[in-house]
């Protein structure tokens, strides 16, 4: 129950940085992948930057055995990627037998494709 006196969401003092897959077999480094992939999915250019600073990797895939620049490309999310490249993502990876400029392509999107190649 909530009560008009309290904040809707605990907070949290002490250190910055709450380990939230402890114990569950799941680590930090593949924690970081997973947002990252997400933030990509969804073409959050400042998300995926401060997770890239905090150690995700650019090349590391998901669950799904998808990296973060064949899913930026799979969206279309142009600046995103220009982020993950200008950080050293592997433009010619291929994920599942595509490859980032495969996926621009399908999905028509030309300014990708230009960066891609360019």
């Amino acid at each position: 129950m909530l009560f008009l006196d309290e904040p809707p969401f605990p907070t949290v003092s002490g250190p910055s940085r709450v380990d939230v897959t402890r114990n569950m077999g799941v680590t930090h480094e593949d924690d970081l992948t997973r947002r990252l992939c997400l933030a990509c999915e969804q073409g959050h250019v400042g998300i995926c930057k401060l997770l890239v600073a905090a150690g995700a990797g650019v090349n590391a895939s998901n669950s799904r055995g998808l990296a973060p620049l064949f899913i930026a490309c799979l969206k279309g999310h142009a600046d995103v990627a220009r982020l993950l490249v200008g950080f050293g993502a592997d433009v010619t990876a291929a994920c599942r037998g595509a490859t980032p400029l495969h996926a621009a392509c399908k999905h028509g999107h030309a300014e990708m494709a230009r960066l891609l190649i360019g």
